[in-house]
């Protein structure tokens, strides 16, 4: 006859639901803060855990109290779980592969580098990133008359403002385009 006392199965899967939900936040929180994918790539991995521990809980309670349809039912809601847990990690990674950044980063860096009164204007801003680190390439314009070792000077000084403004950059490499002076600059 169905019952509804719960079984170690069921006790085990309840169980697990709220460590890995524990796990989960605590994980996802410090992976956060560090910046580090890796920790966040195991925090996702702690929540689908959450979701099929909890798929499992209702399967076999569901089995145990008349309804076995639960349980294959069960086993498809975990497959679902898998394979849509496994879409973001992918998207994220084909994104590193390709360069890509959140144009709010970018924006950013350029907002760090127009501040510069010398700098003209930001021409382009590119962001690789390195597991939980940024490598940024800026070019900037700056006035074409001026002399090598300024223009220079200028690079180092956005260089290291972008270092220190903007989180998680561990290098910048700044090129220099020479631009128009401003018409005040030109009499």
């Amino acid at each position: 006859p169905p019952t509804l006392h719960p079984s170690r199965g069921t006790w085990a899967a309840l169980g697990t639901v709220f460590v890995k939900e524990a796990l989960y936040r605590y994980t996802r929180r410090v992976g956060e803060a560090l910046n580090a994918p890796s920790l966040l790539a195991s925090a996702r991995d702690h929540r689908g855990d959450v979701l099929a521990s909890s798929a499992v809980f209702l399967g076999v309670l569901g089995a145990r109290a008349g309804m076995p349809w639960l349980d294959p039912l069960a086993a498809v809601l975990i497959g679902v779980t898998i394979m849509g847990l496994a879409v973001k990690p992918l998207r994220e990674n084909f994104g590193v592969l390709m360069d890509e950044s959140s144009p709010e980063l970018a924006e950013a860096i350029a907002a760090v580098a127009r501040r510069d009164p010398d700098v003209l204007g930001v021409d382009k801003v590119g962001v690789h990133t390195l597991g939980a680190y940024h490598v940024i390439d800026l070019e900037i314009s700056v006035n074409g008359a001026l002399r090598l070792t300024d223009a220079h000077t200028i690079a180092h000084r956005v260089s290291d403002r972008v270092l220190a403004e903007v989180e998680h950059v561990r290098e910048v490499k700044v090129h220099v385009n020479p631009g128009e002076a401003p018409a005040a600059e030109q009499s």
